[in-house]
């Protein structure tokens, strides 16, 4: 072996005890990447279920226009095997109700005195709008995908997988554990899930949400 062959040899091995004596200083791609989960990314709603979905901070003044554009200030779900129930408050004193039975969704809005009734069987897609799909999908955590994986991190006093949307300014943190949801951002608003004792029975349905939907089932079966 000539002096220069015996060079570049020595120089070799002098790097490679280097990288095994310090393996950080060349740090590899699979070392630094966060684990992805598996899916499902988050649970759906058990067959009974109750839970709260509030901002993390609401505002101590009402702005000027409250009325007509009110903040919402906490969805609330109820959901058993034959029937599944939200409601949402808002700032200006009113309530939205929706219900989900039989394959229809009900809607009934503070601002308009009708009730809209839709049968699940048209739509082609589960909308996560918060009042829509309540009975097959956590609001807030459809768009979820592992190519907006970013970690684990701590929050509210739980290791939380979390996922961002930067092109969509939205977040999700998902319990590492339990793989249920527990809070999401969207634009401006924080959400945070709080989940309470599930019901034992049906909630009961309003007497004219009641008389809609028998109306609707009578008509669709003629």
């Amino acid at each position: 072996m000539n002096n220069l062959s015996s060079r570049l040899a020595a120089r070799l091995l002098a790097l490679a005890a280097f990288s095994l004596a310090c393996p950080s200083a060349y740090p590899q791609q699979a070392n630094t990447a966060p684990e992805k989960p598996s899916p499902p990314l988050v649970t759906t709603p058990p067959d009974r279920a109750h839970w709260k979905i509030t901002p993390n901070q609401i505002k101590k003044q009402m702005p000027a226009d409250a009325q007509e554009n009110p903040e919402l200030l906490e969805i609330e779900a109820w959901k058993t095997p034959s029937v599944a129930r939200v409601i949402q408050q808002w700032g200006n004193g009113k309530a939205s109700e929706s219900w989900i039975a039989d394959g229809y969704l009900l809607h009934k809005f503070p601002a308009l005195p009708d009730i809209y009734v839709t049968p699940l069987s048209l739509r082609s897609s589960v909308q996560d709008d918060g009042m829509s799909d309540f009975n097959a999908v956590y609001p807030g955590f459809t768009w979820l995908d592992l190519k907006y994986y970013t970690g684990v991190i701590p929050l509210g006093g739980k290791k939380c997988h979390h996922y961002a949307d930067p092109e969509n300014d939205r977040e999700a943190w998902v319990d590492a554990e339990t793989k249920a949801p527990v809070a999401y951002r969207n634009g401006a608003s924080n959400f945070v899930y709080a989940f309470l004792a599930p019901p034992a029975q049906d909630p009961t349905m309003p007497e004219a949400f009641l008389r809609e939907l028998q109306n609707y089932k009578k008509a669709d079966s003629q």
